[in-house]
């Protein structure tokens, strides 16, 4: 079979992720409880960078004073993750006598409220669980965290793997070479 030992290259799509301001757009919904829910929960990921089905196993004991630290499901990398305030009044808004601290959602079911929220808001990105650590990962690159430290963060085994959100960010190479004041060598 002459393709027997050929491989398909791997082709890698720019990660979708939100805005600051349509982070906004999102905070500001108001209606029906279900979407509500799901906005906190994606809200949720996009100031922690967890994984759907990290945020999914999150226990009340992996929360230590203000970060939350465990070993990511699909790598079993750790990961010691920074809860911002708006981050910690979500998991009071969730907190339960249960064993996790989120309802359990399925991901199709919420990537489909997801699409719904987006809609109404007028964001104009398919709109998935997915979408909630790109958002992560790359406001934080905005705001000038270290590609190492984000790497930690979200569990990656090699910064290799961060490095994807850095490539897209011209605007945050704009605003280090301004920051900077280079102009010229």
């Amino acid at each position: 079979n002459p393709y027997f030992f050929f491989k398909k290259p791997k082709t890698r799509k720019n990660p979708v992720f939100l805005t600051a301001q349509e982070l906004n757009r999102l905070r500001q919904y108001e209606g029906v409880e279900r979407i509500e829910k799901v906005r906190d929960i994606f809200l949720f990921q996009c100031l922690t960078g967890l994984s759907f089905i990290d945020m999914q196993h999150l226990k009340q004991e992996d929360v230590v004073e203000d970060f939350i630290v465990k070993k990511r499901v699909k790598t079993g990398e750790s990961q010691m993750v920074p809860l911002l305030p708006e981050a910690k009044q979500i998991l009071e808004k969730f907190k339960n006598d249960g064993k996790h601290c989120f309802p359990l959602i399925s991901n199709q079911k919420m990537n489909s409220f997801l699409k719904e929220l987006a809609t109404i808001k007028n964001i104009p990105k398919p709109l998935t669980t997915h979408v909630g650590r790109h958002t992560f990962a790359t406001l934080m690159l905005e705001k000038g965290l270290p590609l190492e430290t984000l790497s930690h963060i979200l569990g990656h085994s090699s910064t290799n793997t961060t490095k994807i959100y850095a490539k897209m960010l011209v605007s945050k190479i704009k605003g280090d070479l301004t920051r900077l004041n280079i102009s010229s060598l």
